[in-house]
């Protein structure tokens, strides 16, 4: 993790710009504005104490709340991580399972008090659960 906000570098924008629309003719340079929402996300700063004077927070803002409902920042995420992962030599997509997913979030469900089968028991709420997880 970096210690100081940096902008972003050649290789990191290559990245991430296919994602944006870049074709159309713009009065402020989308780079720079994704270079400001980091600093803001970085440093914790206020839309409205932005130190850039020749860009109005009204102009980042606009972009910012844009590509938040057009799902743009998962879709980097997504990719990024995909990029990660096959620069490490892992499948792009993780798999998971979760086989036991009510014992696994915590909960227990009662059972009738005569069912004869091996049954676990959720000491800290003393219900008799299903049967114990076998890994």
């Amino acid at each position: 993790m970096t210690k100081q906000w940096k902008p972003l570098t050649d290789a990191q924008w290559d990245a991430i710009s296919p994602f944006f629309a870049l074709q159309r003719k713009r009065k402020h340079d989308l780079r720079r504005i994704v270079n400001i929402i980091l600093w803001l996300l970085r440093t914790g700063g206020q839309w409205r104490n932005l130190p850039f004077d020749d860009l109005p927070w009204q102009s980042v803002y606009y972009y910012f709340d844009r590509w938040k409902h057009n799902g743009i920042f998962e879709q980097i995420n997504a990719a990024l991580n995909q990029l990660y992962r096959q620069r490490v030599g892992k499948e792009s997509l993780p798999s998971v399972v979760c086989i036991d997913s009510h014992r696994a979030a915590g909960r227990s469900v009662k059972l009738a008090p005569m069912i004869w089968e091996e049954r676990g028991l959720d000491a800290h709420k003393r219900v008799n659960a299903g049967p114990p997880v076998r890994p």
